[in-house]
């Protein structure tokens, strides 16, 4: 199948955290959430092209896959792992061609079939997954262990500075962070506002310019004058319905 994002949803961190390690061992940049919410809502987004969900996160299987194939561009599947396989049946024909099951936990080497690239016949499926919608959602995504950034259709590498200046404003969910306290996250020295601001400008202003279409007039990573740094999400984003973060 075409390469893209996989999403994952599954509540167990344990199994959640090994299927992500096996994905990036197969070169697939990993989306996980333990939100079945979630789903409809990044399977907008183009890039994605495989979704595996763990059925217990659902409420009322059939009626929420219903919902979740219509989401479906003709390049993305669902892999369902575990509850009773039979529940497909009741899907359509339309929708049941997206869908494939599996036990739960996941058999690696069934899974490994599915998701690693093989030759097809034509292009067609190719031709899906390079058209993205113009208005489609905006993904902003971390991924801490290929040290990059998932904005919208771009991918952005990070230093090792960068992505823990990035990770600690994702977490601070919207909050304005201090000169100091992020100053501090790479000089553990104390340094004063003066001092910190400083040592910021330019680490920070090279990341704007990394991330932002114009970095004069910054969306996401916004300086408040005398104060600190704020991370600003996507519009799609709020805190009612958060981003998850790719997993390590």
């Amino acid at each position: 199948m075409s390469r893209g994002i996989a999403l994952l949803l599954d509540y167990d961190n344990a199994s959640r955290t090994t299927l992500v390690n096996r994905l990036h061992e197969w070169q697939w940049p990993v989306l996980a959430t333990a939100d079945a919410r979630l789903m409809a809502h990044y399977l907008n987004d183009q890039r994605i092209t495989i979704c595996i969900a763990n059925a217990a996160l659902f409420t009322d299987l059939p009626s929420d896959l219903k919902i979740f194939t219509n989401k479906l561009s003709l390049h993305q599947k669902i892999v369902l792992a575990g509850g009773d396989p039979w529940l497909l049946m009741t899907l359509n024909a339309i929708w049941l061609a997206c869908m494939i099951w599996l036990p739960y936990p996941v058999p690696h080497a069934l899974l490994e079939a599915i998701v690693q690239p093989k030759p097809v016949s034509d292009d067609r499926g190719a031709l899906a997954a390079d058209h993205i919608e113009a208005d489609s959602p905006c993904l902003f995504a971390i991924d801490p262990i290929q040290r990059r950034l998932y904005l919208g259709q771009r991918e952005v590498r990070l230093s090792k500075d960068e992505l823990t200046l990035l990770q600690y404003l994702y977490d601070a969910n919207g909050r304005l962070c201090r000169y100091e306290e992020l100053a501090r996250l790479l000089y553990p020295s104390h340094y004063d506002e003066e001092e910190a601001r400083h040592l910021l400008r330019g680490r920070m202003y090279y990341l704007q310019s990394k991330i932002e279409r114009d970095p004069k007039n910054p969306e996401y990573l916004v300086c408040e004058r005398g104060i600190g740094y704020q991370l600003r999400l996507p519009r799609q984003q709020s805190v009612a319905n958060p981003q998850p973060q790719l997993l390590a």
